[in-house]
């Protein structure tokens, strides 16, 4: 009873009987009384008609009512023979004022009757002038015959099968439609417990409603990042091994060598493990910030500060570096930006790593140019620099970890790989983000921060 196939057949099928239900009172009540009163109506009309010629040429015999009471009372013979009286027929004789002069019902004789409230009058007149006023009062219970009520027995029992055989294709309806929109679901719970088992590729056919739709395509979603993720989880770890594998290989075949006696135990020796040290000790700390950023677990000191106040920072502890580089360090700032709210010291850290990647591949004589403008909201940082081209899937893969435009790059010269995914991860924990993009021979990099 749990399954939403039975839930939605049951509630086809209850709604389809309640409705049709509903519907058959109210038609076999309104078909029934309608029925009733044409009949009544039709029969009245037939019998009234000629009571009211014979009444009118009473008058004109008699110039008075007296006596007419034999044409209405039941048992007059002339009745009979005109077919009057049948399927209890009652007249009522009145006078223009509305007393009762005549009735088939003898005992109503002389009281008084609202004309107003009679539904079948027919005027009776004498040259012209109105002498009486023939009322047909026929109960609607008794203006049926065998025919009209067998007629009305059909009617129920036909509505009767109909609602009966609209039940049942209620129930086939319900239930193919019920499968079908449980057939989608059906299949997320299966892709669902395929994940839950360590199988994260898995796709959905997409159909169904629009909201299927959307929770499948929003399933699939979670599926392809769950499966990137743990792509990039598999190559970061591989890619710290190696990275951690390099200089603890060189300081232990050093340490070995000393101890060996290969090499002397010097200061020259020293200086070669203490820089292996030293590189071990800045990777463990780029790994260790770049999952707290991952995490959102970074605290963010947040202070005002102008941009360009920021900008200029920066660039003096970077200007000795692009001048021994032979590289021109520039820097375009807009008038009138505003301050933003920022922790200085990671976004000085993001334009810091996003300096050193365009110092390291920027060629002699090559151009650095860093901009900052304003966009709406947001003050823009660009940071461009010569000498760099990448594709489009290469542009990608930038701030992935340990990924290098150059595999063959020196490891311990060209950094640990893990600059560019730091910089981002605290530009995002600011509100803000990053991308790059490559325009003509310049690597431009790009993020925004919230005013």
């Amino acid at each position: 009873m749990n399954r939403l196939s039975i839930r939605l057949s049951l509630a086809f099928v209850l709604v389809t009987w309640l409705v049709i239900v509903v519907i058959a009172l109210s038609m076999g009540e309104a078909m029934s009384s309608s029925f009733r009163n044409y009949v009544r109506q039709r029969s009245s009309e037939g019998a009234g008609a000629n009571m009211a010629a014979m009444l009118e040429q009473y008058y004109a015999d008699h110039l008075s009512w007296d006596g007419v009471d034999t044409l209405i009372t039941p048992s007059g013979e002339s009745l009979e023979q005109e077919g009057r009286g049948r399927r209890g027929q009652n007249f009522v004789l009145v006078d223009p004022t509305g007393t009762v002069i005549a009735a088939t019902d003898p005992s109503r004789v002389g009281t008084q009757l609202d004309l107003a409230a009679q539904e079948l009058t027919l005027p009776l007149r004498f040259e012209g002038q109105t002498v009486a006023i023939l009322i047909l009062d026929t109960p609607g219970i008794q203006a049926l015959g065998d025919a009209e009520e067998q007629f009305l027995a059909n009617m129920a029992s036909t509505l009767l099968v109909t609602a009966v055989g609209a039940g049942l294709i209620a129930v086939l309806v319900g239930g193919v439609l019920a499968w079908q929109l449980g057939r989608p679901i059906r299949q997320l719970t299966v892709a669902v417990r395929q994940m839950a088992k360590g199988e994260r590729r898995q796709a959905v056919a997409v159909r169904g409603t629009d909201e299927v739709v959307e929770l499948t395509q929003a399933f699939n979603h979670l599926s392809d990042n769950l499966t990137r993720e743990e792509t990039l989880r598999q190559h970061m770890a591989a890619n710290v091994a190696h990275e951690l594998r390099t200089p603890v290989t060189v300081l232990r075949s050093r340490l070995e060598a000393i101890l060996d006696d290969v090499y002397p135990l010097d200061k020259q020796q020293i200086i070669v493990a203490h820089d292996q040290t030293l590189h071990l000790a800045r990777l463990v700390e780029d790994l260790r910030q770049l999952t707290l950023a991952e995490a959102g677990q970074i605290p963010l000191e947040h202070q005002q500060i102008a941009p360009a106040d920021l900008i200029r920072r920066t660039i003096d502890s970077f200007m000795p570096l692009a001048l021994d580089a032979d590289i021109d360090l520039q820097t375009e700032i807009a008038a009138d930006l505003p301050t933003i709210k920022i922790d200085v010291d990671r976004i000085r850290q993001v334009l810091g790593n996003v300096l050193t990647n365009a110092l390291r591949h920027t060629p002699a004589g090559g151009i650095i140019q860093v901009r900052v403008t304003r966009q709406l909201d947001r003050v823009r940082f660009e940071i461009s620099n010569t000498g760099s081209s990448l594709t489009a899937e290469q542009l990608a893969h930038l701030f992935e970890p340990f990924w290098r435009a150059d595999e063959s790059r020196n490891r311990n010269g060209g950094g640990s790989g893990l600059g560019l995914a730091i910089a981002r991860q605290m530009v995002q924990l600011h509100g803000g983000k990053m991308w790059a993009e490559q325009l003509d021979n310049r690597l431009n990099f790009v993020f925004d921060l919230p005013i």
